[in-house]
């Protein structure tokens, strides 16, 4: 006799409610690993709207300091606190770069907490200022230590937002770049590919590269390298 006929059988002899139901296994159990996208920072949290626009499936998490607009009731939204938004950075002379690795910011418990499932984590960022660069420097390097699967995306500034930034912007890189999972690309390079671009628009354009980049990488089952 096969299960479908047993399991007819007892119906019908009003025993199957009396019997007990196979409990669902631990490994059944656990979420299904989905897209996390993480914007940090302000340019991070653009990115996370513009990605959710696009009705991308995921969650969606913003680690910033404050925001200047409302939520999706989608996005989440971690607020941080910077202590000291100097980070002693000289562009001429990077050597003495105050690298803190986010000594001045109060991250709580809830940015690490975020990392502790199994999320296919989709790290975005702006580098140059201080919140973002020092965020992906840190959360990235938070998520090869704990071997998570994760991919990061960043950009380097337009150089319309001043050498500061960007020497900034290429210290951070210099520490991550040697991370294979960490994908920085030049927003330079916009003004190059649409020569009519206004000023109004890069920031746009910017965003639509972000999930370019997303979209030529796998989406699932990241493999950590």
């Amino acid at each position: 006799m096969n299960r479908r006929d047993l399991i007819k059988k007892l119906i019908a002899a009003g025993l199957l409610a009396a019997m007990p139901i196979k409990s669902t296994s631990a490994k059944q159990l656990k979420e299904t690993p989905q897209l996390h996208f993480i914007g940090l920072s302000d340019a991070g949290a653009n990115i996370i709207r513009h990605f959710h626009s696009k009705g991308m499936r995921g969650k969606y998490t913003i680690i910033s300091t404050e925001l200047s607009f409302q939520l999706h009731p989608d996005i989440d939204h971690i607020q941080i606190e910077v202590r000291n938004r100097t980070s002693g950075f000289n562009p001429y002379h990077p050597s003495i770069h105050l690298c803190d690795n986010g000594e001045n910011m109060n991250i709580p418990d809830s940015v690490y907490s975020i990392f502790n499932n199994n999320d296919l984590f989709v790290l975005l960022s702006g580098l140059g200022g201080y919140t973002g660069s020092r965020l992906m420097e840190s959360l990235s390097r938070k998520l090869e230590e704990k071997q998570k699967d994760y991919r990061a995306i960043c950009s380097l500034p337009f150089r319309f937002e001043g050498i500061v930034r960007r020497s900034s912007a290429l210290y951070t890189l210099n520490s991550i770049g040697n991370i294979n999972t960490v994908h920085a690309f030049e927003l330079e390079d916009l003004r190059k590919d649409h020569p009519d671009m206004v000023l109004s628009n890069a920031f746009n354009k910017a965003n639509e590269e972000f999930w370019r980049i997303f979209n030529k990488q796998p989406r699932m089952g990241f493999a950590h390298n």
